[in-house]
C-alpha cells in the first residue's frame, strides 16, 4: 500500500543554496500529510527529507557508495519512510531523523551481521547523531532536506569498514570526488584537526 507523503509549506523554511542553521525539529509541527505529491504542491506543500553523512570521528574518513563513474557520500530517505513507527510530530522529529540515517546505514553496511558479531552491534550503537543544519535552495527543483552527521569513533568505524556492502568504500575526507554531489552538502564533511569537533 502506497504511503501517504509528509510534505511542508514551501515557504516554512528559509532559501539558501548552502546548508543553514536552522531548528529543522520545528518542520514537523508544519507538516501535512498528502495521497500524493502532486496535490502538496497546488497548495505550496513540498516534501521533507532526510539527508544523512556516514564519517569517522576524528580520522577524516567518509563512507561512500558507487554512483555511475563516481562516488556519493550521502543519502536522502523521504520522512515519510519513518511511517508508521513514529508519531509525526516535533516531540517525535529528532528520532524519525535518526531512523532514517539508520536506513541508510543499512543500505550501506551488512547490519544483519549484528546478531553474530557483538563487536558491530557495539559500534552501532555507540554512533552519534548531529544535525547540520537545513537545505533548501530551491524547493520547486530540490525538496527541503535535513542534513545530519552519523560519527563513529575511529575504531568503531574501522569495525563497520569489515562489512560494507559492495560498492561502498571508506574515503579519505580530502579525497572525495565532488562529481555528482551537492557542494553545499559536501562542504559539511569536514576534515577534523587537532582534536576539534565536527561541524
Amino acid at each position: 500500500m502506497k504511503k501517504d507523503i509528509f510534505c511542508v509549506p514551501k515557504d516554512s523554511a528559509p532559501k539558501s543554496v548552502e546548508v543553514t542553521d536552522y531548528n529543522v525539529y520545528s518542520l514537523f509541527s508544519k507538516g501535512k500529510f498528502y495521497k500524493f505529491e502532486t496535490d502538496a504542491r497546488k497548495e505550496e506543500y513540498v516534501p521533507l527529507n532526510c539527508v544523512c553523512i556516514i564519517r569517522s570521528a576524528t580520522s577524516n574518513k567518509v563512507l561512500g557508495y558507487d554512483y555511475l563513474e563516481a562516488q556519493k557520500y550521502y543519502k536522502g530517505y523521504h520522512i515519510t519512510n519513518a511511517m508508521p513507527i513514529f508519531s509525526f510530530d516535533e516531540k517525535s522529529s529528532e528520532d524519525i531523523i535518526i531512523y532514517c540515517a539508520s536506513l541508510m546505514l543499512n543500505s550501506l553496511v551488512h547490519t544483519e551481521k549484528l546478531t553474530s558479531d557483538e563487536r558491530l552491534r557495539t559500534a552501532i550503537l555507540n554512533a552519534q547523531f548531529q544535525t547540520l543544519g537545513l537545505f533548501n535552495p530551491d524547493s520547486d527543483l530540490v525538496d527541503i532536506s535535513i542534513i545530519s552527521n552519523l560519527i563513529f569513533t575511529d575504531e568503531d568505524f574501522e569495525v563497520i569498514c569489515k562489512y560494507l556492502k559492495e560498492g561502498v568504500s571508506a574515503v579519505p575526507i580530502g579525497e572525495m570526488n565532488p562529481i555528482y554531489s551537492l557542494k553545499a552538502i559536501l562542504s559539511k564533511i569536514v576534515e577534523v584537526k587537532n582534536g576539534d569537533n565536527n561541524n
